[in-house]
C-alpha cells in the first residue's frame, strides 16, 4: 500500500473509532456521588438540594424512582425537571418529570439507558425555575 492510500485510511479509521466507542466524552466523569448507599446532597445557591434513586442498586433499563428534596429556600414549582446525560457525552435528551408531593419534595420516575460501550457514569442535572441547578455525577450497575 502506497503511502498516499495509509495518509487517507488513518483519519477514516480514527473517525470509526470515535463514531463506533458510543458513550465516551471528554468531560470530568468523577462521581461526586454515591447513589447506592443512599441520597446524596449538595448546596446550589441558598438551597440545600437532595437527590435519591431508588431501587437500589441503581440499574439501567429499570424503571426507577427519583426524588429530590429541596431544602433552606422557597420553590413554589408544581413540576421540576431532572436531565440526565453522561459527562461529556452529547446525547438525545433524558428528561425526568418530577412532580410536587409535598413541601420542596418532588417525586417522578425514569429510566436510565444502557450505553452501547459499556460505560456506566452519568450526570443527573436538576432543573430548578430559578436556574440554581444543580448536578450529581455518579455510577450506575
Amino acid at each position: 500500500m502506497g503511502h498516499k492510500n495509509r495518509a487517507l485510511i488513518i483519519p477514516v479509521i480514527i473517525m470509526l473509532t470515535a463514531v463506533l466507542a458510543g458513550c465516551k466524552g471528554n468531560g470530568p466523569s468523577q462521581p461526586d456521588c454515591d447513589i447506592h448507599t443512599g441520597p446524596c446532597i449538595k448546596r446550589s445557591g441558598i438551597y440545600s438540594v437532595m437527590l435519591n434513586i431508588r431501587p437500589r442498586p441503581v440499574e439501567t433499563m429499570k424503571e426507577l424512582e427519583f426524588e429530590v428534596l429541596i431544602k433552606d429556600g422557597s420553590i413554589s414549582a408544581d413540576i421540576i425537571m431532572i436531565e440526565l446525560t453522561m459527562p461529556g457525552m452529547s446525547m438525545k435528551e433524558n428528561m425526568i418529570i418530577l412532580k410536587r408531593t409535598g413541601i420542596g419534595r418532588y417525586s417522578g420516575h425514569g429510566i436510565i439507558v444502557r450505553c452501547p460501550s459499556g460505560k456506566k457514569t452519568w450526570q443527573a442535572n436538576i432543573l430548578l425555575p430559578d436556574e440554581h441547578n444543580t448536578a450529581f455525577i455518579f455510577n450506575v450497575q
